[in-house]
Formats: C-alpha cells, structure tokens, sequence
C-alpha cells in the first residue's frame, strides 16, 4: 500500500501525480501505470440530493493516508518477491464533489498480477498537512458539508480506517505489458448511504441522527490493522 506522508492541495486540478516505487523486484518495462482516484458514490439516489428531498450533501473531504491496488488480503505488490512493495508520496487532504469527477490520489506501477480490489485509507492527518489546511478539524479523518432543510451544515468524522472497493474489471499486468496511458481505477466512497436509515435521511444537526450518520460510515470502513502483516508478498 502506498503512505502518503506530506501536503498537497485539495482539488483535482492542483494535484500532483505521484509515483509509488512499486515491486523492486520486477523491471520497470514490465509495470503498468495505473491512477488510483476517490469519488463520492452518489448512485444510490441518482443525484446529488438524497431521495427525502430534505438533505442535499455538496461535497466530503478526506484526510487520504494510502491508496493501493490489492487482491483478497493482499495489497501493495503482487509478485514482489519478498522486497518493499510501497514507497512514500505527497499526503493530501482532498475534497471530492458528491457525484462530481473523481479526485487523483496517487498512480502505482503495477507489477504483473491480476488486481482486483482496490483501496484506501483514512487516518489523522499530520501537523504539517494541518499548517496549510486551517480549517480542518481537530481529530477528524473525514469531513462533509451540504444542507439539510435548508440549513448548511458541516459534520467531522473521526473514524481511522480503509475502504476496499472490489473492481468489476480486474486489472491485469503481464510481463510483456507496455508502460503508457495509465488505467484508471476508482475507489467510490458511498457517502449517501451514511445518512439514510429505513429510506429517510438522517438529519445531522441533531445529535442522536448524528450518531447514526457516524456508526454507518464507520460500517463502511475496516480497521488499518486488519490485514498487517499481508500486504507483502
């Protein structure tokens, strides 16, 4: 899995692509390049509204700790023979648009293997992420904005986890793979789905509605721990 360890700007377009150093044990000419991006899955209702009409969620920002490709319990480097399967790129704390393009987290050089799951993580950001985002909460991990009855609200989560999103168009490296345009694969966090129970959205300015909101996303999140000692092959 990759770490991302320092700052960069939220939005897409400030993003830089950065390189994960993938299996040292496989050449170069035999990875293929492949952006790992987060969206907020908003198919649920088919638009950005939930279906009460009451609560319009605009956009959820995440303090990303890794990103990688994976299969089964396994994620970072298929095939790495026993060698570093992550290296360390620009951490971020990024604002992605409720059903909006899709935000770039980091490009890994797959080595060959057939990947079908991808991941990503959710943790504390670090003092030197926080000194260049100001108004980001204290002990938060993720963040939504949006309204509800008209009314704006902004709820912080502090849930430390990763979110596996299984491809359903496994992506496969060969050894004879040639390096080009990368493959895009994308993590959909679903956001609404945090704030419905029985069919009617929950109302986040109230505290016990907001203690539900919390509990359904920590469901959609396994525990950082949960796979250690399986991310090398």
């Amino acid at each position: 899995m990759t770490s991302i360890m320092t700052c960069r700007p939220v939005l897409l377009s400030a993003l830089c692509c950065a390189i994960l150093a993938g299996c040292k044990g496989t050449s170069p000419a035999q990875r293929t390049p492949v952006d790992l991006l987060v969206g907020a899955n908003a198919a649920a209702v088919g638009a950005t509204s939930v279906a009460s009409g009451h609560l319009t969620i605009d956009f959820v920002r995440l303090a990303v700790s890794e990103a990688s490709l994976g299969r089964g319990l396994q994620f970072g480097c298929i095939d790495c023979q026993g060698e570093s399967a992550t290296a360390a790129v620009p951490a971020s704390i990024l604002m992605v648009p409720l059903g909006g393009a899709p935000v770039l987290v980091a490009t890994e050089q797959a080595s060959p293997g057939t990947y079908t799951d991808a991941e990503i993580a959710v943790a504390p950001p670090g003092a030197d992420v926080l000194r260049s985002v100001s108004d980001w909460t204290s002990g938060a991990t993720i963040e939504v904005s949006g309204r509800f009855n008209g009314r704006a609200f902004h709820l912080p989560l502090a849930i430390s986890g990763r979110f596996v999103e299984h491809l359903s168009s496994p992506v496969v490296v060969t050894g004879s793979s040639v390096a080009g345009e990368p493959v895009g694969v994308t993590v959909s966090l679903p956001v609404t789905s945090w704030f419905m129970l029985n069919g009617t959205a929950l109302d986040p300015t109230n505290a016990a509605e907001r203690a539900a909101i919390e509990s359904n996303a920590r469901r959609s999140f396994l525990p950082l721990t949960e796979t250690a000692g399986e991310k090398e092959g």
